[in-house]
């Protein structure tokens, strides 16, 4: 019985000391990312909310003449959580409602029976990489046969991001994506994600 007394004690010793270490490393995290956070929003010469930060860390600013916000949020299921890194920028488009997102082995297949019907833009290269779908798919297509919408949705969705766009909820247009620190959190990375972002706004605006 002594030998079990002991065990127990220190079984529960370690695993305090285990607790302890996890939220040592958490708050540590947690300041890492807010310094890298920062340092990328006075590399861009963006505004930093740092008093968001538990909520919704905000950086704002413009680059090539339109305004953009990049923020980050995360979507707990209960045992688990995800957190998103979301780029936003206004637009003033008449599309009522647009989705873009990377092109799946799982989409082409419900493609071919029926069950999926993103917009063809013509071009089997970008069909085979991305997914459109919205309405006015007129006005869609207008802007899929511009010249200026298909390099940067290719660049943003090979990134892993899914681009929306809904009028019901907010006129701007939303790239969003998993978060990964160390790939998406340095300032030529999210630089030239906006830059994208922008590029793709104004085709979608301009319809070009």
């Amino acid at each position: 019985m002594e030998n079990i007394r002991w065990l127990i004690i220190v079984f529960s010793v370690g695993f305090l000391a285990f607790i302890v270490f996890i939220i040592k490393w958490a708050i540590q995290y947690s300041r890492k990312q807010k310094e890298v956070f920062a340092n990328v929003s006075m590399a861009l010469g963006a505004l930093y909310d740092k008093d968001d930060w538990k909520t919704q860390p905000k950086m704002t600013g413009i680059i090539n003449e339109r305004e953009y916000e990049v923020t980050l949020h995360v979507v707990s299921t209960g045992q688990s959580s995800v957190t998103y890194l979301d780029l936003k920028t206004p637009t003033d488009s008449s599309l009522g409602h647009l989705t873009v997102k990377k092109a799946s082995g799982a989409g082409r297949f419900f493609k071919k029976i029926g069950l999926n019907k993103p917009l063809d833009s013509g071009d089997p290269y970008f069909n085979k990489k991305v997914m459109v779908k919205g309405e006015p798919e007129q006005d869609i297509l207008a802007v899929l046969n511009g010249g200026y919408f298909k390099e940067p949705a290719v660049q943003l969705t090979t990134r892993g991001y899914s681009i929306t766009i809904n009028k019901k909820k907010e006129n701007r247009l939303v790239a969003s994506k998993v978060y990964n620190f160390k790939k998406d959190m340095s300032e030529p990375t999210i630089r030239t994600d906006l830059q994208s972002l922008i590029s793709l706004v104004k085709a979608i605006e301009n319809k070009v």
